[in-house]
């Protein structure tokens, strides 16, 4: 049970972290090479493309089916660098962003990374909240210091 007005102990947040773990989204890891390679294969255009390609090529129209396929090739490797470069941006960016908020523990206000955020932490919200709650929260009117929600968990985007 949380103490409204001391919040968790550090060495409560400490136990409910490693029995909860971090307060974050798993992950699916980044897609291989092979997979964004292959995925720019997956494109309506590409299959009009490597149709039309088949039929120059039973019309013996060589040198039509050479640039067709050249351009499907083209295509695909212009569509591959491109996503695997975005995906990486995408990937150190994540490594970058560190949300933080407050919540009050051991009787003092301070602030640390929205990941290490547990089960009974007290999350003080701002007036202006312009980065949105990072957890899943019950809140408490203001001034109000008498309850505290110990119900289920649930996980939602409100």
């Amino acid at each position: 049970k949380t103490d409204l007005e001391k919040g968790l102990s550090s060495q409560e947040a400490k136990d409910r972290l490693e029995e909860h773990g971090p307060n974050a989204l798993p992950e699916a890891p980044p897609p291989s090479d092979i997979i964004i390679f292959l995925s720019q294969l997956k494109n309506p255009l590409v299959y009009v493309l490597v149709g039309a390609a088949a039929v120059t090529f039973f019309l013996h129209e060589y040198a039509d089916t050479a640039i067709i396929s050249l351009a499907v090739i083209l295509n695909t490797i212009l569509g591959f660098l491109q996503e695997r470069k975005a995906s990486r941006a995408l990937e150190a960016l994540k490594k970058l962003i560190h949300p933080h908020t407050k919540v009050i523990r051991d009787g003092q206000t301070m602030t640390i990374e929205v990941e290490n955020l547990v089960p009974g932490d007290i999350v003080i919200l701002h007036k202006k909240l312009d980065h949105g709650i990072e957890t899943d929260c019950f809140p408490l009117p203001s001034g109000h210091t008498t309850s505290f929600y110990q119900g289920p968990q649930f996980t939602k985007q409100l």
